[in-house]
């Protein structure tokens, strides 16, 4: 093999494709170089695989380490790098630097073929779907099916999907698609990766055994999760519901400083919410610590009291974009919501324990 390529493309496209190996095995911890039509750069865990192709000239394909390699190309003094490979090892010549890799003398894992018409989806639309849900995707290892994004098409729109059981978080997007998968979350994270360092104008969704998402350099395959999606959305009662107008960084910052005295373990401290006329007052305790007591001023149409886990409320301010938050209340056991168009979160409440 004998190619030609240039250390910036080349390291960008190696800091991408490094997030699917994995380490302490030896083919998949290496990444697989052809040379054709420009070259192309892959790796896999067999879960999940990214390929790039950037510009280049020359012939032939091999795998090396991809930390090593990666490490190399990234600290080149030379902007041009030359890779040649003969009887399993390859030659890096950078300048007046050379450094010689051993090269994979097995088998590297040939990409899956894609399967089905591919659906075009603008790329920022799918990439915001994926960030602003993927984050309710449960870590609970007891619940499988539910550590993954789920991408429904129902003909004319797809509705992206995530739920850790206690909360729920959808988005909206208008695309032709009828399939639907669930893809793993660290899958999603790697599609997300892909999408901010190869912008692009559409998406191609090829849904199947292997599900693959093509942007005009790079694609992300992976295989989706298997298992049936619950109905999330018929177990929520919003009958009743009350909208409310609050200002977001306000609310935000009231609940992150009554977190601090919130009873309960990291990530899981609770607050109540007091919604009054013309207020939502923030409370929170501790046996240990002391009480917190707070207010944000509010255009509010009801009266309730919720208690609520506060990292949930903080993370979907987070992903709200306005300034201005619509949240709507029912009742002190029913979800609150957030609405803001494509986007909504639902929180279900906690049980009380006493106090507050």
């Amino acid at each position: 093999m004998r190619v030609t390529f240039s250390k910036k493309e080349m390291a960008r496209a190696l800091k991408l494709v490094k997030r699917t190996t994995a380490k302490g095995h030896e083919a998949l911890s290496c990444v697989h170089i052809s040379a054709g039509d420009g070259i192309t750069v892959r790796t896999t865990d067999l879960d999940c695989g990214l390929c790039v192709t950037v510009g280049g000239e020359g012939e032939g394909e091999v795998a090396l380490p991809a930390a090593e390699l990666a490490a190399l190309v990234e600290k080149s003094p030379s902007d041009e790098i030359n890779l040649e490979c003969e009887n399993w090892r390859a030659t890096l010549s950078m300048g007046r630097a050379k450094y010689h890799l051993n090269v994979f003398a097995g088998e590297f894992p040939d990409i899956p073929p894609r399967e089905g018409d591919a659906i075009e989806i603008p790329a920022a639309e799918f990439m915001e779907a994926l960030q602003r849900t993927v984050f309710a995707a449960t870590e609970d290892a007891a619940m499988p099916i539910l550590a993954g994004v789920c991408v429904e098409g129902d003909g004319d729109m797809v509705t992206v999907t995530a739920t850790d059981g206690y909360r729920v978080v959808n988005y909206s997007l208008i695309a032709k698609m009828d399939a639907g998968c669930v893809i793993p979350a660290e899958s999603v994270q790697n599609i997300i990766a892909m999408l901010k360092e190869y912008p692009t104008s559409n998406v191609y969704v090829y849904p199947g055994e292997h599900l693959h998402v093509e942007s005009d350099a790079a694609t992300c395959y992976t295989v989706p999760m298997a298992g049936q999606y619950p109905d999330v959305m018929r177990m929520i009662d919003l009958d009743g519901a009350f909208p409310n107008q609050v200002d977001k960084s306000e609310l935000s910052a009231a609940i992150e400083r009554a977190s601090i005295l919130a009873d309960g373990e990291k990530g899981l401290r609770a607050v109540k919410l007091h919604v009054t006329d013309g207020v939502i007052g923030v409370r929170a305790e501790s046996a240990e610590l002391g009480t917190a007591s707070d207010e944000v001023s509010a255009t509010t149409h009801g009266e309730v009291d919720v208690l609520l886990n506060s990292r949930y409320i903080l993370d979907a301010l987070k992903h709200y974009k306005g300034e201005t938050v619509n949240i709507s209340f029912t009742t002190e056991t029913n979800p609150l919501f957030f609405d803001e168009g494509q986007w909504s979160c639902y929180i279900l409440p906690m049980r009380p324990r006493g106090g507050m």
